[in-house]
């Protein structure tokens, strides 16, 4: 069966309509959480029927599994590509670049990061059994080898990696929930806190990090 034409607005093609109740449900379930969200706002946003809904992900609880599995993979493809572009960089080159390519990435998944730290907050994990939390701390365990190098490189204080780089993950992507509200106590815009932000986690977080800290301080300097 041929796949229906796709309009000049995505309308008719059956990957863009499953995206767009995909993106709806994030929006709708970092607000709402799962249980308040509602299927009949996620189809009127997008303009379908609820069959629409049923059709493509069967429940709400498989369309909320879609919505983790595209928070996963956007967040692997991110991973992929820091690591591609930043393989022969220095090893506090690639601490900057994982810690400023994190922040880009949370704004723009910021209704599907939202979802993820509602749930910790919540102590409800509705995503545990699509493997969700187990795989994105697969993905921080090869960040940690990715920003540490070889075993030769003896710049990194003795830390506990896996739970550093969970430290440093949370700070960034909370800094970026707290994007709204924060500026205006500090009276501040909200990009000037954001840049002002990720500066701060990088300054503090990699200088508790190395031994010898001038030397962490000169590579800042020149950022």
């Amino acid at each position: 069966m041929a796949r229906p034409v796709k309009t000049e607005h995505g309308k008719g093609n059956v990957d863009w309509t499953k995206q767009q109740l995909i993106n709806a449900a994030a929006e709708q379930f970092s607000k709402l959480g799962f249980q308040g969200a509602s299927l009949s706002k996620i189809r009127e946003k997008v303009g379908v029927k609820n069959s629409t809904i049923l059709y493509h992900f069967k429940s709400k609880e498989g369309l909320y599994l879609a919505v983790t599995e595209h928070l996963e993979q956007s967040f692997a493809q991110m991973i992929d590509d820091l690591f591609q572009q930043y393989e022969d960089a220095s090893a506090f080159e690639r601490f900057y670049q994982f810690c400023n390519t994190l922040q880009q990435w949370g704004s723009t998944q910021q209704y599907f990061t939202s979802i993820a730290i509602q749930e910790m907050m919540n102590r409800e994990l509705h995503s545990a059994n699509s493997m969700f939390y187990q795989n994105f701390g697969k993905r921080l365990e090869q960040t940690v080898d990715f920003i540490k190098g070889d075993d030769e490189e003896v710049i990194w204080q003795k830390v506990n990696w896996k739970i550093y780089i969970v430290n440093v993950f949370l700070s960034i992507l909370l800094g970026q929930a707290v994007s709204v509200a924060i500026p205006i106590a500090l009276s501040i815009s909200e990009e000037d806190y954001k840049q002002q932000h990720i500066n701060e986690v990088i300054r503090s977080q990699l200088l508790a990090l190395v031994n010898d800290r001038s030397v962490a301080e000169e590579f800042l300097e020149t950022k």
